[in-house]
């Protein structure tokens, strides 16, 4: 299972989230019907929101000062 210690303590695979939910992103719209343009502009737009959060929680939650890694993802 993978898992990274949160700055709050807790363990959530961050890294690979951030570099798969645009996969699942693209995925969904390329499953999406070409009727429902719309559809696939709303699925982009939480695709984009969502990966932008996380990658501004992982830069707001980076220490510059500490000379570790930080963010690791571990296979246990």
């Amino acid at each position: 299972m993978m898992s990274v210690v949160l700055a709050a303590g807790g363990t959530f695979p961050l890294l690979p989230v951030l570099v798969v939910l645009p996969v699942f992103g693209a995925l969904a719209i390329a499953l999406t019907p070409s009727t429902r343009s719309e559809t696939a502009r709303i699925i982009a737009l939480m695709t984009t929101v969502m990966t932008a959060a996380l990658g501004i929680y992982l830069l707001w939650n980076f220490d510059a000062t500490d000379g570790t890694f930080q963010n690791l993802s571990s296979q246990s």
